[in-house]
């Protein structure tokens, strides 16, 4: 019996190992991160905030890779913080750094997924203080420039080290994907459609987009950033600031001889500067938005800045970027859009594949925390609270205040949902995943592949005795054993693996036994039935045997009942297993299962039989250890002086009730 009756773990265990799909599952167990690698030098303003000059500063990131991968040409993904281009906690909130709770989370998750990922710092820094909206503007424009030209440095150290350093990361330098979390989603999405400096500061008919020019005090308007004095958006030349402001550097070269291009964008609650800077066949996209994001906007409007609440540009979120995507004469998300993949959040896009809402703690489409516009995001309270002790802010006060549900579990919740969507997309965009692969319909015995079950309920599956009437001043009598047998609808196979499903209930009837579970016809147990024969299973929920006194007054006389309860539990239950190998052999096998493939599943006192059955041998297994000697709770005395088992075999029967007693 433990050979055939299988602990369904291990049933399912065995089934799922096989029948997964690199790129879009966790194919890897393992994953090892490589820390502080330098993928280029460029200058930074954050001097500034301190009264000194811009210096140079070294440009890092962390590498995740699947441990033990032979792999060596990988898609690459390069991840990108949040931080409002400001140092953690200066920037007002507990995250902006590579090692963001979230951003280390999706990088080992695709990390096991197979891809090559990189956690990539960039440099920060601007006066979110500055005293009119029109500084601030200027302050900001230029430090999401950086981040741009950083996003691009990286892109091009890695093609640098295909070409010159023998491809030590193992990747395809035509397969790279940037990602981008709040702040770094800007950077990713500009990243995406700016193709050069003119796209920034003029509009698609060559008139200066006003809100990127201002007025020095000359009296004439200049752009807010110049090619000359920070370098082109690739960062491929030196540029300084003119002499009479000091002539300090302000862009150094990287990797000047590599491309830039990369071929997927996703963003979780980014913001584009202007949708002039996006062009019909740009990158594919996907965004994450929440639609009453109070800080950037899931629509067009001005941003506000966490760190401050100050006003500063008018910038346009997910919701009006996926409407220019799907305005163009050709989608530029036509890879995915066309494929048809079916999710949850296709049903409040607008149709606009790649465009996710998130409707977090939202009631009756109204949000009931207005201030939590990044669910995915969580970080350690104790580690914010102890800079507030150290340094006399109030940050983690502030940051629950505005997300009191903030924690692991939201954020994984919501994570989830960005892998699952994410996935299938940035595969097709990558090219290193196919249609089928994705719409396969599932994998049987793994995915629901069927829409529809037929049950067929009330079948007998063998007839015992019962103790039940008992409890009413009656003699024992003869009860038949009823199942539900769940088929998946229009199933054609005839050799399906079996599984016999045990309900819950205390060894009592329904109410009895005080709750209001306990048939094969429990929601759980109707529920779990129907998902498992939608996967290709014929599923049995089945009812057994029940009936003993828990009120009875001793110990040892609740003992005695309950283990003579449960040794009738596991004979119903062998007795399915028989009743169904009886049905292929005797009977043309009318419920289409291969005899060889059964598993016990069960629920709480269910749970207790399918365990007993799989575990117990023989009769002598249930009442001597492994050494023969009596285990003594399951002997007791009945009145003579000596010690007697709590079940005999000539009085109960053996336990697989194949003989009368």
């Amino acid at each position: 019996m433990k050979q055939t009756c299988l602990l369904l773990v291990a049933f399912f265990a065995c089934l799922t190992a096989g029948a997964q799909t690199r790129y879009l599952d966790e194919v890897f167990s393992d994953v090892t991160v490589t820390s502080n690698i330098q993928y280029g030098t460029n200058i930074t303003v954050i001097t500034a905030l301190q009264g000194l000059a811009p210096a140079p500063q070294p440009l890092a990131l962390d590498l995740y890779e699947p441990t033990g991968d032979t792999e060596t040409d990988r898609p690459l993904l390069l991840m990108f913080h949040t931080g409002n281009f400001l140092p953690v906690y200066l920037n007002g909130g507990a995250q902006g750094t590579k090692t963001d709770s979230a951003i280390v989370e999706m990088c080992t998750r695709y990390a096991k997924m197979g891809y090559v990922v990189a956690s990539v710092d960039y440099r920060v820094g601007w006066n979110a203080l500055a005293a009119t909206q029109e500084e601030r503007t200027l302050q900001l424009i230029q430090a999401a420039y950086r981040g741009v030209q950083d996003s691009r440095t990286a892109v091009r150290f890695f093609r640098k080290s295909v070409a010159e350093d023998n491809n030590p990361y193992g990747i395809d330098d035509t397969k790279i994907g940037l990602g981008g979390d709040g702040t770094g989603g800007y950077i990713t999405l500009a990243s995406a459609g700016i193709s050069s400096y003119n796209d920034i500061i003029l509009d698609d008919a060559g008139v200066p987009i006003p809100k990127f020019w201002y007025d020095p005090g000359t009296g004439s308007q200049i752009p807010m950033v110049v090619e000359s004095i920070h370098g082109n958006p690739d960062a491929t030349n030196d540029a300084y600031a003119p002499a009479e402001v000091g002539g300090f550097q302000l862009c150094m070269a990287n990797h000047v001889d590599y491309a830039s291009d990369f071929d997927f964008q996703f963003n979780l609650g980014g913001a584009l500067g202007d949708l002039n800077w996006m062009d019909e066949g740009d990158v594919p996209m996907v965004s994450f938005h929440c639609p009453h994001d109070p800080f950037a906007p899931y629509e067009t409007a001005v941003l506000i800045v966490p760190t401050t609440n100050e006003p500063v540009v008018e910038v346009s979120g997910a919701y009006d970027i996926h409407s220019e995507i799907n305005g163009y004469a050709t989608n530029n998300n036509a890879v995915f859009a066309d494929a048809d993949i079916e999710d949850a959040a296709s049903e409040s896009n607008n149709g606009w594949d790649g465009l996710f809402p998130v409707f977090n703690s939202y009631v009756d489409g109204v949000a009931t925390e207005p201030f939590d516009s990044s669910p995915w995001q969580w970080y350690s309270e104790a580690a914010v609270q102890a800079y507030d002790d150290a340094n006399g802010t109030n940050i983690l006060a502030t940051q629950l205040t505005l997300n009191p549900t903030m924690g692991e579990a939201e954020a994984m919740f919501w994570i989830d949902q960005i892998v699952d969507y994410n996935s299938p997309r940035m595969g097709l965009a990558l090219g290193i995943l196919s249609e089928g692969q994705i719409n396969s319909n599932g994998v049987r015995y793994i995915d629901e592949v069927f829409a529809d079950v037929e049950v067929t309920s009330g079948v007998a599956y063998g007839n015992n005795i019962t103790v039940i009437p008992a409890l009413q001043g009656f003699p024992p009598g003869p009860e038949d054993l009823l199942c539900d047998i769940y088929e998946p609808a229009g199933d054609t196979e005839t050799d399906r693996p079996l599984i016999l499903y045990f309900h819950t209930g205390n060894f009592l009837p329904q109410y009895v036994n005080g709750s209001a579970v306990g048939t094969r016809t429990d929601s759980c147990a109707v529920a779990l039935c129907t998902e498992f024969a939608k996967k290709g299973y014929v599923v049995a929920s089945c009812d057994y045997r029940l009936g003993w006194n828990a009120l009875a007054a001793t110990q040892d006389e609740r003992t005695l009942q309950l283990i003579q309860a449960a040794y009738r539990g596991v004979q119903d239950s062998r007795t399915a297993v028989r009743f169904f190998r009886k049905s292929v052999a005797d009977e043309s096998n009318p419920w289409g299962v291969s005899s060889d493939k059964i598993a016990m599943f069960g629920e709480g006192t269910g749970g207790y039989i399918t365990l007993a059955s799989a575990g117990i041998s023989n009769y002598n297994d249930i009442i001597l250890d492994d050494t023969g000697v009596p285990i003594s709770k399951f002997w007791y005395d009945p009145g003579t002086g000596t010690q007697i088992p709590m079940v005999i075999e000539s009085i109960h029967g053996d336990p697989n009730a194949t003989i009368d007693a």
